[in-house]
């Protein structure tokens, strides 16, 4: 007994036997008898399905034949494929061995379609050179499928190395800037000298400066005499 898959059409190519020969085809939906006449065929539209090949003995009835061979599937050139099965009814005493009894072909009758390659994903939306424009206005990284890859810090959307800008210190007083050494070393930070508080007072005016901070100076003066 064979299981076949799918839709097939059950033809007799040739008979030689002594006995008579039919295939039974067992489906989900009935049992179906092809005779063995040659010429005749039947369509078979189950998905899934039993074939067997028979022979009848007078005086004992219908009994399976004792070899069933069915051949590799062929492909013809419009994409139809075919297998031939061959069986022998019974074995005879010095009989011929071979499976010539009862010869079927079985074929599609609708073309097999192909199985297309998956396609590569493709995104929703169009991918847009140098990113994406969002509503702010800013460019960010390149959208794919309507997404939007942020850029890296500290590159354009380019992939280009930006310039931090320079920080400003309290009183306009810039801070300190790291200055980079080759090979990718960061030279440590320098800091600003203090710049020393300008003059308010000639050098010849300091007594008097001193006179006008301590008004009481020459009263102790006259008190020690």
């Amino acid at each position: 007994m064979l299981r076949m898959n799918g839709p097939l059409r059950i033809t007799v190519l040739d008979k030689d036997a002594y006995y008579e020969q039919r295939a039974v085809v067992r489906t989900p939906y009935g049992t179906y008898v092809l005779e063995g006449r040659i010429g005749a065929s039947l369509d078979v539209r189950a998905d899934e399905w039993e074939l067997e090949l028979q022979h009848c003995v007078p005086g004992v009835g219908w009994r399976p034949n004792v070899r069933v061979l069915p051949f590799p599937w062929q492909t013809s050139s419009g994409g139809l494929r075919s297998r031939i099965v061959r069986s022998k009814d019974c074995d005879w005493p010095n009989g011929d061995p071979t499976e010539r009894n009862f010869i079927l072909r079985l074929s599609a009758t609708v073309a097999e379609r192909p199985v297309p390659a998956p396609s590569p994903v493709e995104g929703v939306g169009p991918a847009t050179r140098g990113g994406t424009r969002t509503s702010s206005g800013a460019v960010g990284g390149l959208a794919v499928g309507g997404g939007e890859v942020p850029a890296a810090p500290g590159t354009s959307p380019r992939g280009e190395a930006t310039r931090a800008p320079a920080l400003r210190g309290v009183a306009g007083n810039p801070q300190p800037q790291a200055a980079r050494l080759p090979m990718g070393r960061v030279r440590p930070a320098t800091p600003v000298a203090p710049t020393a508080p300008p003059a308010t007072a000639a050098s010849g005016d300091w007594g008097r400066w001193v006179g006008q901070a301590d008004p009481h100076a020459g009263d102790r003066g006259q008190s020690k005499r």
